[in-house]
This record gives structure tokens, C-alpha cells and sequence, in this order.
């Protein structure tokens, strides 16, 4: 685990904000456009999970991880800077459109390229939904948060049980 320092980090302009903490665009380093990813205490399981899978993986249709910074009040997720926002907005925004269903095939296609190298990597993300999927500004479609993902081992069923409640999902997933 990288323990770089928080003076690397500049914080532009809050982009989002939900329990886990808040997102920021910002740069980091020499890195000029990033998003920031504050998650409120220290190194928090799901930070760890989402850093640890982040980083192995490399495909188009997932948000790229650079580095995680971890000081005494916080731990930051450094990744690549989704300029178009998350496919919740683009939704709300452009649903009654003529362009809406073009754009949005070829968006439901990315999500599918990214969801199928996910599980050619053993991976399942266990949380996707609108809001995490980020749009580039030519529309491309970009899986991001994965606090709630795990990496699959030998077994064919995942049991994830969810702190916020008592249901207990069962992914059935074929390799």
C-alpha cells in the first residue's frame, strides 16, 4: 500500500458526495486531471477491496486506478477523471430524446465489454447501477466504484452480505 503524501494532492472542485465520503476532480503529482475519491476515516475494508481489484485491472470501460493516499483522518482513492458525469444524469437529463437510444446502446454495449472483462478477471462488481457509471465527454461509458467487489476464487457462488441490511444476495455467475 502506497503511503504518499497529502501535499501531492489538490483538491479543484467537489464532483459527488455519498455515504462513503466526498469526490473530487484535482490533480495528483504530475497527473493533471484526476478524481479524488476522500472515503471519511482511516483505511476502510471497502477502500482496501476497491484499491486492491482497481489496480490489476486494465480495460477502457473501467476507471483507472493511480495510487491510493492514506493520512491520519482519511484515505484517498486517486483515479482517472470522468469528465461526462454518471449515466444517472445523462438519464434524467436526456430520456425523452431522439438521441437518447443511440447513445444509449452504445453505452449499454460498454458497460457489457466491461462487465465481461470483470468476470474474465474473476471479479464481480456487486453494485452496479446508474450511478456507477461515469460518462466520458464523448460518451463512452466507464464502470467505476467498486468497494462493494470481490475476487472470485475457486468457488462458483459469491454470498454477500450487506452491512446496511439484512438481505444476503446470491450471484450465480458461469466460468
Amino acid at each position: 500500500m502506497a503511503r504518499k503524501n497529502e501535499e501531492l494532492i489538490k483538491r479543484i472542485q467537489k464532483v459527488g458526495e455519498g455515504g462513503f465520503g466526498v469526490v473530487y476532480l484535482g490533480s495528483y503529482g504530475e497527473y493533471k486531471e484526476v478524481g479524488i475519491k476522500d472515503i471519511r476515516g482511516r483505511l476502510s475494508d471497502e477502500a482496501l477491496t476497491e484499491a486492491t481489484i482497481l489496480k490489476k485491472l486494465t480495460h477502457r470501460n473501467i476507471i483507472q486506478y493511480i495510487d491510493i493516499v492514506q493520512t491520519r483522518y482519511q484515505t484517498s482513492l486517486i483515479m482517472e477523471f470522468v469528465d461526462g458525469g454518471p449515466l444517472y444524469d445523462y438519464i434524467q437529463r436526456t430520456a425523452q430524446s431522439t438521441a437518447y437510444w443511440k447513445a444509449t446502446r452504445q453505452m449499454m454495449i460498454d458497460v457489457a465489454h466491461g462487465m465481461s472483462y470483470l468476470h474474465g478477471e474473476r471479479i464481480v462488481h456487486a453494485d452496479l447501477k446508474s450511478f456507477n457509471v461515469l460518462l466520458r465527454h464523448n460518451y463512452d461509458a466507464v464502470i467505476c466504484d467498486f468497494g462493494l467487489a470481490r475476487a472470485i476464487g475457486d468457488s462458483r457462488t459469491v454470498i454477500t452480505n450487506y452491512a446496511t441490511g439484512t438481505i444476503t444476495t446470491y450471484i450465480r455467475m458461469s466460468f
